[in-house]
């Protein structure tokens, strides 16, 4: 049996540039036609199984594998896990202490905010880097695992989760080293200026900015 070694990064940053967030307008609801006669698709019948659900989203995945190792429990679907004999007891515990009010008003207890696009971080390939940039660490984070090497594979228009977190992940597939960034700072550069960064070489200002200096 052979194991792959990954080497994982750790890293809160700022981009030696920062790059202006993009953004978009929700795109447009068609209000239809007055009058007209609504039409609905029919649905495909759930399956009747655990086992027959599992071997459903199997297949579908195959069209979006996943980037890790697919026997892995985070990659294995809910239907494919089967249900533990204790589960009544830990969905209740869930239910009535999962949120800080539920704790003790119980119409509370099940309103639960999950933000799975706000916090579910998004992982880049490095293969689609454009350059390796230069990264510094802010003046509040923790540190990095990264050692002599200062610069990541970086793409302009690769963009963090959009919750405070600001987490993205670089993957590296040939060599298998990760990089986990936490705290990312595209615009708020002002987190990054420090005496040490600048003696690293950091010059604070956006893009456009440090093109119009020069």
């Amino acid at each position: 049996m052979t194991s792959t070694v990954r080497a994982r990064f750790a890293i809160v940053a700022c981009l030696a540039t920062s790059v202006t967030a993009l953004s978009c307008a929700a795109a447009p609801v068609n209000p239809g036609t007055a009058g007209a006669t609504p039409s609905t698709t029919p649905s495909a019948p759930a399956p009747a199984t655990d086992a027959a659900r599992c071997r459903q989203v199997l297949a579908s995945a195959a069209a979006n594998p996943p980037l890790y190792a697919a026997g892995t429990t985070w990659n294995q679907p809910a239907a494919c896990l089967g249900v533990r004999a204790d589960s009544t007891r830990w969905s209740t515990n869930w239910f009535n202490s999962a949120n800080l009010p539920g704790r003790t008003d119980a119409t509370q207890r099940g309103a639960i905010d999950l933000a799975f696009d706000e916090y579910s971080t998004p992982v880049y390939d490095a293969r689609d880097a454009t350059a390796n940039q230069p990264f510094f660490v802010t003046g509040w984070g923790p540190g990095d695992n990264m050692g002599s090497t200062r610069t990541i594979p970086w793409n302009p228009s690769w963009r963090p989760a959009g919750g405070a977190d600001q987490e993205m992940i670089i993957v590296d597939r040939t060599t298998g080293h990760e990089w986990g960034l936490w705290g990312l700072q595209q615009d708020n550069w002002s987190s990054c200026l420090t005496l040490a960064n600048l003696a690293g070489g950091y010059r604070p200002g956006k893009l456009d900015e440090l093109i119009r200096r020069k």
